[in-house]
């Protein structure tokens, strides 16, 4: 199967950051399929949704939509009435592309559409939920409704609470929207708790070094700096710095204080 030696091979190179190579292979798998498997082929799907993907990365955010598109018209002619995960993830990534045009009626009705795919495709307790509920804290966010952003909030870290005993960065992720949620209401003590919270799960779940941890040391360094604590400011900065480096260690913050 040549096409299926394509899309192994441009996996491989999606996975790897080689998107060109990635691209070029996805559009060969694709040709193939078009010749041998028709237009509405579940693979011909699969490989248009690994192009939105990559096209994203690359910031081509309109080619990117174009190709979601093309993976949603096939989706429905295979799936008709039912209600899918592959649906639900096409839709939220739609959700996606019109919340980062600003366009947000338009990303909350594929949120919506993507929500009520995953409920009933895989139950409303499953842990595939939660980065639904997590994209409707971020709109509601930007658009500064806070109670709905809350009320999503409280769903999310709930589910995710209850499907996993472990720390994971995901409940890690919701924590620390919690703490900028109290920030907003003005009761900083409780925040800098939450961010403390936010900061063992995350340090639990996936170590000292993770891109989001040091969002949240930064975001506890601002804090202190704004109630000029700057001892605490500079250890929260210096953290911070530590958890997003490779090259950078908590002894060479001993080293440069």
């Amino acid at each position: 199967d040549l096409a299926y030696n394509y899309r192994n091979r441009a996996s491989l190179y999606y996975q790897t950051g080689q998107y060109l190579n990635a691209i070029d292979d996805f559009n060969e798998s694709i040709r193939i399929d078009l010749l041998y498997k028709g237009e509405n082929s579940e693979r011909i799907s699969n490989s248009y949704n690994n192009l939105a993907n990559i096209y994203m990365l690359l910031g081509s955010v309109e080619l990117s939509y174009e190709y979601l598109i093309k993976t949603l018209s096939i989706q429905k002619e295979i799936y008709g009435s039912s209600k899918t995960v592959e649906l639900a993830t096409t839709y939220n990534s739609i959700g996606k592309y019109w919340k980062r045009k600003q366009q947000y009626p338009k990303a909350l009705a594929n949120y919506h559409q993507a929500l009520n795919c995953m409920r009933a495709s895989v139950g409303s307790q499953h842990p595939e939920v939660v980065p639904i509920y997590i994209n409707f804290i971020a709109l509601f966010t930007e658009t500064a409704e806070y109670d709905s952003a809350n009320y999503y909030l409280n769903k999310a870290e709930k589910l995710q609470r209850e499907v996993s005993e472990l720390p994971t960065k995901r409940l890690g992720l919701l924590v620390s929207q919690r703490a900028k949620a109290q920030l907003r209401t003005g009761n900083t003590s409780m925040s800098i708790a939450t961010m403390q919270e936010s900061i063992t799960i995350y340090q639990e779940a996936a170590g000292l070094k993770h891109p989001q941890l040091s969002d949240v040391f930064q975001e506890l360094a601002a804090i202190y700096l704004v109630q000029q604590d700057y001892e605490a400011a500079l250890e929260a900065a210096q953290q911070a710095l530590v958890s997003n480096s490779v090259a950078f260690t908590s002894s060479d913050v001993l080293q440069n204080p």
